[in-house]
């Protein structure tokens, strides 16, 4: 245990809980960090900097034969927004997603290949280059239709209903 000025240095607040602070407190400190206070308990924190993620480290998720999402980034707890890259082998597919919360908006550009995304009973052609936006709280899916793989960069605004 480190020393200082010949006690054993300890964090605040570590050994006896009447010492800790009152969520005013809390909230206080918070306020000015400029964080949310939910900040102030969470062990990993990236308060400044850049949170990097290494192209082996990204969570991969098969979602249906053939088609994968791969989330980029670190999701960041306070934030209803995901990006994903979908990747769909050739004549491959998306599980039809039901939909999303009331309010969600997704966006997709098509980084390579050609896609048709279905939304509800609305269909559409992209192609490397392309993007578009839709309402995701209704069903909605992708397909691929090229002669390679696609890769959609998806980015999912979820709704807070």
């Amino acid at each position: 245990v480190p020393e200082v000025d010949g006690k054993a240095a300890r964090r605040p607040f570590e050994d006896d809980p009447q010492e800790s602070p009152t969520i005013t407190v809390l909230s206080a400190i918070a306020t000015a960090l400029a964080v949310p206070t939910s900040y102030l308990f969470e062990r990993e924190q990236v308060i400044a900097g850049i949170s990097v993620v290494r192209r082996d480290e990204h969570r991969v998720v098969d979602i249906a034969p053939g088609a994968i999402n791969v989330v980029l980034g670190h999701p960041v707890e306070e934030s209803n927004i995901h990006f994903v890259l979908l990747e769909l082998r050739k004549g491959a597919e998306s599980e039809k997603v039901s939909s999303h919360p009331v309010g969600s908006i997704e966006r997709a550009r098509v980084a390579e290949g050609r896609v048709e995304i279905t939304v509800a009973d609305e269909k559409v052609q992209l192609e490397a280059g392309d993007s578009c936006s839709f309402i995701a709280d209704r069903p909605h899916g992708y397909r691929n239709t090229g002669l390679g793989t696609a890769k959609v960069y998806l980015v999912v605004e979820f709704g807070t209903e």
